[in-house]
């Protein structure tokens, strides 16, 4: 009888060590994983990457003033000229150049995932990266694979996701969106295959902000290894030729708040919740109320049926027209409603 020893397959899990998340930006840029970072065009993804490449670089805090990972950083990028365009913005965000590498062109042939993961790596190594940034992914696939197929996107990005793993590097791949707006998620947002954001182990969004006005908004649509960061305002500043990113504090808006056209339904929802809190602490004019709603997007139609369906009902007093909470309507010993003795609140 054969005593062939047996060979051993797969990992015994008792013989894995366990070790903690490491983070580019804590909370949002996972270290030796891959982010997706989408948006519609022209509201400063490009300016984004490089703002968080020169902060990586110069050893600076992350946007909401974290301290973030030091190192050097790979650019690849199909869009924008590194001498009248990157190189300008990396200063503008006082970034140290010296250790960022574009690779944009290997040995004079335009970067593809597939055939140049060996220089992609050498890249890596010769600047300590801590930072990848492909921008557009889509400029870098493989000409024969279809974005649209999951399994060749998977079987194209899982050697870029390998690579990361094993030198501990953050990815930022880059993607525009598409445009089904009606769809109730934002992760169904991005272009190409939903492979993109299976992949990656978390999801940033670009939007321009529908509540704060003129500012955008940089939102998180996943993230497996952490809860979902609070949104941030910012604004694209031109000095010149210049171009950099300042940052604003915190946006209550979500990722599918920005990205997810909202129906009738849920529309009137989010007026109703806005007349409850604005009427939280007392009575208010109408006419304060209606401009406030307005302000935030409301139309005085939508704002007059959100009334309507939580028992809002306006009573002229000495003070004018005034709204308030249902409960908080002075009820007199006949039942009728009484609000002669209701001061205007806000008004």
């Amino acid at each position: 009888m054969s005593t062939r020893a047996k060979l051993r397959v797969g990992t015994l899990l008792s013989e894995v060590l366990p070790e903690s998340v490491k983070w580019l930006w804590r909370g949002r840029i996972p270290l030796g994983k891959i982010t997706m970072l989408d948006g519609d065009p022209g509201l400063g993804k490009s300016a984004i990457t490089l703002d968080l490449a020169a902060r990586v670089s110069a050893s600076n805090p992350m946007p909401d003033g974290t301290e973030g990972a030091s190192g050097g950083v790979v650019l690849i990028s199909g869009e924008d000229g590194l001498a009248d365009t990157v190189r300008p913005r990396l200063g503008a965000a006082g970034a140290d150049c010296s250790r960022i590498l574009d690779l944009t062109y290997s040995n004079g042939e335009f970067f593809q995932i597939a055939e140049h993961l060996p220089e992609l790596k050498q890249a890596i190594h010769q600047v300590s990266a801590v930072l990848l940034v492909l921008d557009p992914v889509m400029a870098f696939l493989p000409p024969k694979k279809s974005s649209n197929s999951d399994q060749e996107m998977r079987q194209a990005l899982t050697p870029l996701a390998k690579l990361a793993e094993k030198t501990g590097t953050a990815v930022i791949l880059v993607r525009h969106l598409n445009k089904a707006e009606t769809l109730s998620n934002a992760l169904y947002r991005g272009g190409g295959s939903i492979a993109f954001i299976g992949l990656a182990r978390s999801g940033l969004t670009v939007a321009e902000s529908k509540r704060h006005a003129p500012f955008r908004v940089l939102a998180m649509s996943k993230c497996n290894l952490a809860k979902l960061g609070p949104s941030l305002l910012y604004q694209i500043r031109e000095n010149g030729e210049k171009i950099s990113v300042e940052w604003s504090g915190q946006s209550e808006e979500t990722a599918t708040d920005l990205l997810v056209a909202a129906g009738p339904q849920a529309i009137r929802k989010r007026a109703e919740e806005f007349l409850l809190k604005e009427l939280s602490t007392g009575p208010m004019s109408s006419k304060t109320l209606t401009e406030r709603g307005k302000a935030e997007g409301f139309s005085g139609k939508t704002l007059q049926r959100a009334r309507h369906d939580i028992g809002i009902r306006p009573h002229q007093t000495a003070h004018g027209w005034v709204c308030q909470r249902p409960e908080q309507e002075v009820r007199r010993t006949d039942g009728q409603v009484d609000t002669d003795e209701i001061p205007c609140g806000h008004a």
